[in-house]
């Protein structure tokens, strides 16, 4: 059992909504976290050892196979991607939200840039990271001298804590770029992201009736100076680098410079204006659809090679699945948001020295 955290030290219970955990599933490579009241987790098909399950398995996994063929990530073989691979020279390490998709996209393109194969590879908020270090390595080309990852999990303090401090011990010299927006419609956009993965069913007030709390995963994440000073701390004479999504957005060009100059690489031309994983992308289902994905009948079809199921599955899910309608935050939330995170804005214009006026606060 992996337990990330852990908001207070009331007892688990399967049908109390307290306390709010972060787990991590034991089979994932990357491994997926999630945080949710143990009520959360039982409702959105998660194994837990707390309920006497024998692993923390989450809902992908757990549909893919019966228990009794699923290995721990510790006692499993993993497979790189590809032979050879280094450490990476910088991360993108959030905000969920602030177009950390697209830059990762945007880097990508870049000829002397090394970006991870996979998105969100999320080594470093795993303790038990060295037990799969093959597979991270992989990710990089060690054949060129800037190699970089974006997983927004790193800036999740305090449901996901330690991450600077293993980074910093793996790569004392590394450079952190930070993707913001604005503080209160990131947190929102965060909520719309888990309501989409069916992990959070709670309405926008329930969700956010504890803005103030710390462990709110959707307001702790917006507080950036919070999350920023614990990387410059835990780093000797830490090099950063502050983006706003919406000059990424408005200015791809002055903004890719910019990052370029920040990582030492020579500019490059932007072709093609980048605007991915937003909301219009995203599919929802019924609940009875969601059902039945959790169910053994579906498991047969992830044993087919992933081409085939891909070919049977993809018209399935747009046959079954609905665009997600957009969802105004309440007034109400909105202001509980705003109060909770107004020191930290006013924190971080002063640390960064910039002014983002646009935002909402």
């Amino acid at each position: 059992m992996t337990i990330l955290a852990v908001a207070d030290s009331r007892p688990i219970s399967a049908t109390a909504d307290a306390p709010l955990l972060t787990l991590q599933c034991d089979i994932c490579c990357p491994p997926w976290v999630g945080t949710n009241t143990p009520r959360g987790f039982a409702e959105s098909y998660w194994w837990c050892t707390a309920f006497g399950d024998p692993l923390d398995v989450c809902p992908v996994c757990r549909r893919r196979k019966p228990v009794e063929d699923l290995i721990p990530r510790r006692q499993a073989r993993v497979v790189p991607l590809r032979d050879g691979g280094a450490l990476p020279t910088f991360i993108v390490v959030g905000a969920a939200k602030s177009g950390t998709t697209s830059l990762h996209a945007y880097l990508a393109g870049h000829p002397d840039i090394s970006m991870s194969t996979v998105k969100e590879p999320q080594y470093f908020n795993d303790p038990d990271g060295q037990q799969w270090l093959d597979y991270y390595l992989s990710n990089f080309d060690e054949t060129k001298a800037v190699r970089g990852e974006a997983s927004t999990i790193y800036s999740r303090y305090p449901t996901i804590p330690g991450v600077p401090e293993r980074m910093a011990a793996a790569v004392p010299d590394l450079k952190i770029i930070y993707m913001v927006r604005d503080p209160v419609d990131r947190a929102f956009a965060s909520y719309i992201e888990e309501t989409s993965h069916d992990i959070e069913r709670r309405s926008a007030e329930v969700a956010f009736a504890d803005a103030a709390e710390p462990f709110n995963p959707y307001v702790s994440a917006s507080k950036y100076a919070m999350q920023l000073r614990r990387f410059i701390d835990a780093f000797d004479g830490l090099r950063w680098l502050v983006v706003d999504m919406e000059d990424l957005r408005a200015e791809p060009q002055q903004t890719l410079d910019r990052i370029c100059t920040f990582l030492e690489v020579a500019p490059f031309t932007v072709t093609e204006s980048q605007n991915l994983n937003s909301r219009a992308t995203k599919r929802q289902y019924p609940s009875l659809v969601r059902r039945v994905r959790a169910s053994r009948a579906l498991r047969s079809m992830y044993r087919l090679p992933p081409g085939m199921r891909e070919a049977v599955l993809r018209p399935v899910r747009r046959a079954l699945s609905k665009p997600i309608d957009a969802i105004e935050l309440p007034s109400t939330v909105r202001v509980d948001i705003a109060k909770a995170v107004a020191e930290d804005v006013r924190e971080f214009r002063e640390l960064t020295g910039q002014a983002f006026s646009h935002w909402s606060l």
